[in-house]
């Protein structure tokens, strides 16, 4: 899209994203110069993916704490941005 077409509508477009997960390629004469896309997030902790269930499902067991440190300890590493900063 253009960068005229992504000022005029750029809440419609954080709102896909967000929403919808999609990406647009903005360009300026025709040529790319951005990505806007949906933030990978990082990792979880175990402690806030129990607290999160928590909230939306209601107490866990120990066996379930125990699951999820298990599943968090043992995932590959994240990838990390290729943005500087």
């Amino acid at each position: 899209m253009s960068q005229t077409e992504a000022q005029r509508s750029l809440s419609k477009i954080i709102a896909r994203v967000r929403f919808g997960g999609d990406e647009f390629i903005v360009e300026r004469r025709g040529e790319p110069v951005c990505k806007i896309a949906p933030v990978e997030k990082g990792p979880v902790s175990g402690a806030e993916l129990v607290r999160l269930f928590e909230r939306h499902r209601g107490k866990v067991d120990a066996g379930f704490r125990k699951d999820v440190e298990w599943v968090i300890a043992n995932q590959p590493p994240a990838r990390m941005s290729e943005w500087p900063r």
